[in-house]
């Protein structure tokens, strides 16, 4: 292949940037070649399948332009879930608004930074010295150069700024065009789509879409030049005849309207018209030869009104959702094909001059993506409410038979705390404290002689006193030993039992059914519990307490009558000793009991004070929760279903959504939900060693959202019917005057807005529905009930479509034309900010046509 290169050009005088007449004959097509085109190759030999597929270009101009992308591009994410499945579709985005161009990457389906370019006004001084732009005041209007802000900055609704900015920027753009034209020149992207998509190849010749305001200063400013330098991108690498379409939004034709709005619009459609009747030419830079082009800018102009009214702030935006709607049908479904068979099909008319092709639509849908991604969403919220909810009292008998078997299970009950606080006293004693305490008693009198003196009696005291201590009156700098023994065991009752006790608490965060509310209930009823028991025990100890207070009491007066006179004491040693030895053992025996019962006080008393602390590790796994609710609901978005015209065929009753989707969860059956709860549960098991693992590890909570969404998703699933909206339709409405009454409706929202003039009786109307028996019953349906339309059918797999438009209104006969924009227009002329991009073209408004 001989080496393709740039032809060197003349740079001592450059060439004037005017419009010339081209003469192009069918048998030869002028090709500019350039050093690119020799680094991309030649386009590949015409393909065509009988799928849906077609690569494309999208090109977004200004904040419109990006709307339509971003819009267009959540379509795309929604239908096939990843924008990556599409990698035959490229994006352009172009703007002189640096803030706008920041909110591209922003967005959930933002685009990436090789796809944006920023064509940023320069100062006057910029434009007389740079390098290689051909003279601006060769055709920029006069004195418009000297009106740029004196820092760079966006058009600000002034078109030949937004012209002078892409000139100024051509390379930039030129190389941004050409990256984005090599991959669908690759056969490979085209097969790598028809894998991801699971859709076949309709042709392997790619279509431009251009998406812009004609009100404004960028796209107004630049949707002519960029047309045609789409075509001549496309034509340098051997596509003969590129297809461009445009998506042009214009105002109403209405008071109320801002003036250089409306003129702007009228300057952009009168130069649309001019070069829809005469040739182009246009030099960008002096090193390349000038982009000429005999044919009309656009093969296809849908014009786009804004409302005219503000009042459903939602309007704008099912304008813009529209026209990615609209390319979506053209480039991804069977519709595309149909559409483009009736509009080459539209009759031409006599003198009716250029023309556009102004378009409405309207989408039913049983919108099965939006549900499932809703009654999931509200699922999630749902299942995590009734984790968190507080109402317990359908719990409170069941948690007390379970409590009871805990309580058993675990030795909790006061009777085995006091067995297992008495076993340790008898290992260390090797024997009951009883027997302990009598033989120290019994040591007193000395067998056969009946009598005990004094100092034996303070010695045996002594000793018992050191096993029991003195009464709590009696202030004592020792510790007994038994409550040395009994305080260590109970250290470690109280260890192990606050571990169960928290074990019984946390066991019901992880049992479906019971959950939070569950664990509160268990923690009320064991703080019931506790309580029960200390004032049961606090009563025996108080009653030991007194008994041995008493009996202490009494022993010194006995003692010390010991030490008396002695024929009294002969008299009496018999009685004393007998009341001696019974106060002696009473004493140990009923203290040895206050330290017991004691000691089980206190370890209820520690358990139930550890209950506050339980209870708020409950509260915060509840806040824990409550958040993720909140997450849940911030992600709660607009579907780009829902903003743009169209309907849902949904239940009785439903106006929304969110009213289907709880309607649906309602329906689900309990053993279902309860099943889906428990296995849910062992993922969180797994995952996050169970639902108190979220509040201990903050970190492994930020994954459980993603986790549980995911679940729920798997589960709805299973049980979302899968029906096309035809199905979905007559399921909800029947094939009766209800439904008859929907698609009217949707015919009727359907409606193109732009008026036309005598041309407005030619109009196609698709209807799109699925191939079903469903689908070809509202067919039938809807052409029964009217006969004097003629419905273009057309086969539409996941909804119903109303598609009209009016393929050969000429554009001399659009309302942008009427008295009122002219009026604008005519007195922006007569100021120093002129609506038109260039002033080497004498440009005339067209007349209405006349047949």
């Amino acid at each position: 292949m001989p080496s393709l290169v740039t032809p060197k050009m003349n740079s001592s005088r450059p060439d004037p940037s005017v419009t010339q007449r081209i003469e192009h004959t069918a048998s030869k097509i002028s090709i500019v070649e350039t050093g690119r085109m020799g680094a991309l190759g030649i386009a590949p030999p015409e393909r065509t399948g009988t799928g849906d597929l077609m690569p494309a270009i999208i090109v977004g101009i200004g904040r419109t332009g990006l709307d339509v992308l971003l819009r267009f591009r959540h379509l795309l994410k929604d239908r096939f879930g990843s924008l990556e499945a599409t990698p035959h579709l490229r994006f352009v985005y172009i703007d002189t608004d640096a803030d706008d161009a920041s909110l591209a990457s922003q967005d959930p389906c933002g685009l990436a930074s090789h796809e944006i370019a920023l064509a940023r006004l320069q100062r006057p001084a910029h434009y007389l010295q740079r390098e290689g732009l051909p003279p601006v005041e060769l055709w920029l209007p006069s004195g418009m150069l000297y009106q740029l802000p004196k820092t760079s900055g966006p058009a600000s609704g002034m078109r030949p700024f937004g012209r002078l900015a892409l000139c100024d920027a051509y390379r930039q753009i030129a190389q941004r065009i050409r990256q984005e034209i090599e991959p669908i020149m690759n056969e490979a992207t085209l097969r790598q789509a028809e894998k991801l998509t699971g859709l076949q190849l309709r042709t392997n010749r790619p279509r431009v879409y251009i998406a812009a305001s004609l009100d404004g200063g960028t796209g107004s400013g630049m949707f002519i030049d960029l047309a045609y330098l789409m075509k001549h991108e496309l034509k340098n690498v051997g596509y003969r005849k590129p297809e461009v379409h445009g998506f042009l939004f214009v105002p109403p034709a209405a008071k109320g309207i801002s003036r250089r709005a409306q003129a702007n619009t009228v300057a952009a459609l009168t130069e649309l018209h001019h070069f829809n009747k005469n040739p182009y030419q246009f030099r960008f830079d002096l090193s390349e030869a000038a982009v000429t082009d005999s044919s009309a800018p656009y093969d296809r102009t849908a014009l786009m009104q804004w409302p005219s009214s503000q009042k459903d702030p939602l309007d704008g935006q099912r304008r813009i959702g529209a026209a990615a709607r609209s390319m979506f049908l053209e480039l991804i479904s069977p519709m595309g094909k149909r559409i483009d068979e009736v509009r080459a099909a539209a009759p031409e008319e006599r003198n009716a001059g250029p023309t556009v092709q102004p378009f409405n639509i309207f989408r039913l849908t049983w919108p099965r993506f939006e549900l499932l991604t809703t009654i999931t969403r509200v699922f999630c919220q749902q299942t995590l409410r009734q984790w968190a909810t507080k109402e317990s009292t359908h719990l409170k008998e069941p948690i007390q038979f379970w409590l009871v078997d805990q309580w058993t299970q675990y030795r909790l009950d006061s009777q085995s705390i006091m067995a297992q606080l008495d076993e340790v006293v008898v290992e260390a004693m090797r024997g009951p404290a009883d027997q302990s305490f009598q033989s120290i008693v019994s040591a007193l009198a000395v067998p056969g002689a009946g009598k005990v003196d004094s100092t034996s009696a303070v010695a045996a005291l002594d000793q018992l006193i050191k096993f029991v201590g003195k009464p709590e009156i009696e202030s004592s700098l020792s510790t007994p030993m038994l409550k040395g023994i009994l305080d260590q065991k109970a250290a470690a009752i109280l260890s192990e039992a606050d571990t169960h006790l928290s074990t019984v608490a946390v066991s019901f965060l992880e049992m479906p059914q019971y959950r939070l509310a569950g664990a509160e209930e268990a923690i009320q009823q064991m703080t019931d519990r506790l309580t029960e028991m200390i004032q049961e025990l606090e009563a025996k100890v108080q009653k030991y307490s007194h008994d041995a207070t008493g009996a202490y009491a009494k022993l010194f007066p006995v003692i010390g009558s010991l030490a008396g006179n002695s024929f009294t004491l002969a008299v009496r040693r018999s009685s004393i000793t007998s009341e001696l030895l019974e106060l002696l053992e009473k004493y140990p025996q009923a203290r040895y009991q206050v330290l017991l019962h004691g000691a089980a006080v206190n370890i209820y008393r520690k358990l139930r004070d550890s209950m506050p602390e339980i209870k708020r590790d409950v509260s915060h796994c509840r806040e824990v929760l409550l958040g993720f609710v909140e997450k849940f609901g911030k992600d709660q978005k607009r579907y780009a279903s829902e903003n743009e015209p169209g309907a849902y065929a949904l239940p009785m009753g439903c106006e929304t959504i969110e009213a289907a989707a709880e309607q649906l969860i309602a329906n689900l059956p309990p053993e279902d939900i309860l099943e889906f709860d428990q296995n849910v549960q062992k993922i969180i098991q797994k995952k996050f060693r169970g639902l108190a693992g979220l509040s201990l590890k903050p970190e492994k909570a930020e994954q459980f959202p993603a986790m549980l969404g995911e679940a729920v998703r798997a589960f709805l699933e299973l049980r979302l019917e899968k029906a096309d909206p035809a199905e979905a339709l007559a399921r909800y409405r029947g094939f009766g005057n209800e439904c008859l009454t929907v698609l009217e409706k949707a015919y009727d929202a359907a409606k193109v807005d732009i008026v036309q003039g005598q041309h407005q009786a030619l109009e196609a109307t698709i209807l799109a529905t699925p191939k079903s028996e469903s689908g070809d019953r509202l067919r039938q349906l809807i052409h029964e009930a009217n006969p004097d339309i003629e419905f273009i059918p057309a086969d539409m797999p996941e909804d119903i479509i109303v598609y009209r438009e009016h393929p050969r209104t000429p554009l001399s006969d659009v309302p942008q034309f009427g008295e009122t924009a002219k009026q604008a227009y005519t007195s922006q002329l007569t100021t120093d900010q002129q609506p038109h991009t260039r002033s080497d073209i004498v440009w005339t408004v067209p007349l209405k046509s006349v047949l």
